[in-house]
């Protein structure tokens, strides 16, 4: 988009994030503050820079807020809103903010491909819409399963803010964690592995949230986890216990 937020998808330099939050006013003795987090997608172990909106100071209530930032047109970006009242910080779900979209193009020189974005990513080919397959997917299947995001970072990620389907590396034991690294919170062990998400009912999505999700942990060790993740629509999540299956 434009600086001033106006859509410009084949020329913008910046994006705007939008958001809905509340905050419980504890009849007006709270605070509240919001702060946007944002990095280049595939960034893994990359520190999120943060913009403080202070337009939105101590309200407790706020609906299509929004924030423009600058932005590369060619590159995608993960984003939260962080949220800190007087007795703690919570944090949104992290969504990817789209490169600028396009129908097609390729680069050659990358020996990449896209549809739907102006990212190319090299070796690759991306597709930045949302995609059916009515056919089999053939060729080297099981690499669905690679990992798209190292979740020992710098920044200490949450496994309750990891809602977007796919596929998740923790590559090191919380016993192991190198300086100025961080395991996840809310993992279901001390055990390095991968986690995988995906949307449970297979079509119930609103405004680009799936509203029923399901985790799965898979550790080094060779046990597993899982749990249930639902919404009523509102953006504010129920998490069920892990339950142990091996």
């Amino acid at each position: 988009c434009t600086s001033g937020g106006t859509a410009a998808p084949d020329s913008g330099q910046y994006a705007k994030v939008t958001f809905t939050a509340a905050v419980s006013s504890l009849d007006n003795h709270n605070t509240a503050t919001y702060k946007l987090k944002y990095r280049v997608h595939g960034s893994s172990g990359a520190s999120y820079s943060s913009s403080t909106l202070s337009d939105y100071s101590n309200q407790y209530s706020v609906s299509n807020g929004s924030k423009v930032i600058s932005a590369d047109l060619d590159k995608s970006y993960d984003c939260y809103i962080e949220i800190t009242d007087y007795f703690g910080t919570v944090n949104s779900v992290v969504v990817q903010a789209p490169s600028g979209t396009v129908f097609f193009r390729t680069n050659a020189a990358m020996n990449g491909l896209s549809i739907g974005q102006m990212e190319v990513k090299e070796n690759t080919f991306a597709v930045g819409y949302n995609t059916e397959l009515n056919g089999a997917v053939m060729g080297q299947v099981l690499g669905l399963g690679l990992a798209k995001e190292n979740l020992v970072s710098t920044t200490q990620r949450d496994f309750n803010s990891i809602l977007t389907p796919g596929v998740y590396g923790v590559k090191n034991n919380s016993n192991s964690m190198p300086s100025g690294y961080y395991f996840p919170l809310n993992c279901p062990t001390t055990k390095a592995g991968t986690l995988r998400v995906w949307n449970a009912v297979g079509s119930d999505v609103s405004g680009g949230t799936w509203h029923y999700v399901d985790q799965m942990y898979i550790s080094l060790d060779a046990h597993i986890w899982i749990r249930y993740i639902h919404s009523d629509g509102s953006g504010v999540y129920t998490f069920e216990n892990w339950t142990q299956i091996i």
